[in-house]
């Protein structure tokens, strides 16, 4: 039981955020499939080889009727409006592992990751490109500590036409058609996991630099925005029942701007597995102010049903979610919905051995040889 004890550090560690730390960056219903995402450390987990897509449209319909009403430049109503402002998110992950052989053994020494993510908010578009590295440390026979460190290279691009400033010119809104500005992140993170219950936990934190992205506005000066730190602590375990599984999951999730912490976003869920042939769950997204929504979760397993689509040590998930919106926003919009698909696989191992021609002739001729020396032997019998 000794390798519980990094658990329960850090947990105790990283435990005091709840109270000063909402999200702002990504959100993802199937989070607890989408780990590549928020922790880099993940990479290579394992030992297999995966790849994972995500399509999530947030408070779908949602719409902008701030053009029905006349600005304080007397700018009359835009009869375009209402424009459709919800969020769409589609993401892809992929993990390669860095493994190496000890006898039959495969032993996991990390891995690398690859992540893109385009996410539209509003009028607002953001474009992230990541790459990290994981490395795998052992501490018991049963518990490893993963860390975990990634480079983001997002685009920040404003559709600034459809902005509609209450008074011109508005410092805050960026001129010309389609503002953008790009910016390099530094991001980290750890993730511990044992065998025993497959139990994990992990926290990365992204855009340690908080850069600046700046933009021309309308007044002709610079606007810049500051890139927010967000820290991510996701934890969870399964348990094997007879005949199916019971997964437990949370994520904690906040960030850190000029006037400091913002408070904690909590989203818990918990999956059943049966079978390994599909899976339902459930669970709720709160912060302080209360619950915002309760999801509901769908997942199939189709190598379940088509051996060919279940490769040696790996798996195949197609996920569906449904998010009900309980706050005021849900009288403008119809709630929320997800696409996951997850495949992991494994490519075998093969020992080949490369040899000269000449080293080649010398073993025919050591082959020839004992041959003919059983021969000899066997004549002398």
């Amino acid at each position: 039981m000794n390798y519980i004890k990094p658990f329960i550090f850090l947990i105790l560690g990283f435990g005091g955020i709840s109270e000063l730390c909402a999200q702002q960056e990504t959100y993802l219903t199937h989070f607890a499939f989408n780990k590549l995402l928020y922790n880099s450390a993940y990479a290579g987990f394992d030992g297999n080889y995966c790849a994972n897509a995500v399509h999530h449209r947030q408070w779908l319909g949602l719409k902008d009727y701030t053009g029905r009403f006349p600005t304080e430049d007397h700018l009359p109503p835009n009869p375009e409006f209402p424009t459709n402002i919800a969020p769409v998110t589609q993401g892809l992950g992929i993990s390669i592992p860095v493994n190496y052989r000890v006898g039959g053994d495969k032993i996991n020494l990390g891995g690398v990751m690859l992540g893109f993510i385009d996410d539209v908010i509003g009028y607002e578009k953001n474009t992230s490109m990541k790459i990290g590295l994981a490395f795998n440390l052992r501490i018991t026979n049963h518990a490893y500590i993963r860390l975990g460190m990634d480079v983001n290279y997002m685009t920040k691009r404003f559709d600034a036409m459809k902005l509609r400033a209450l008074h011109n010119p508005d410092p805050m809104v960026p001129a010309g058609l389609s503002p953008a500005d790009s910016k390099w992140l530094l991001g980290s993170a750890i993730y511990f996991h044992t065998k025993w219950n497959s139990l994990f936990s992990g926290i990365s934190i992204s855009s340690w630099n908080q850069p600046n992205f700046s933009y021309l506005n309308l007044g002709g000066t610079i606007t810049d925005i500051a890139a927010a730190k967000h820290v991510y602590w996701v934890s969870g375990l399964s348990l094997q029942r007879r005949g199916y599984k019971i997964q437990p999951v949370m994520l904690l999730k906040s960030v850190n701007e000029n006037k400091g912490w913002v408070k904690p976003q909590l989203d818990a869920q918990c999956n059943v597995v049966f079978r390994e042939l599909f899976s339902i769950g459930t669970g709720i997204r709160a912060q302080v102010a209360g619950v915002d929504a309760c999801d509901f979760l769908l997942g199939f397993y189709p190598g379940s049903i088509w051996p060919s689509l279940q490769p040696n040590e790996g798996s195949f998930r197609i996920g569906y979610s449904y998010d009900i919106t309980l706050q005021s926003l849900r009288l403008n919009s119809r709630n929320s919905h997800e696409i996951q698909v997850n495949y992991c696989f494994a490519i075998p191992y093969v020992n080949y051995k490369i040899r000269h021609p000449r080293d080649l002739e010398f073993h025919e001729k050591a082959k020839g040889k004992s041959q003919k020396t059983k021969l000899v032997r066997h004549h002398k019998r």
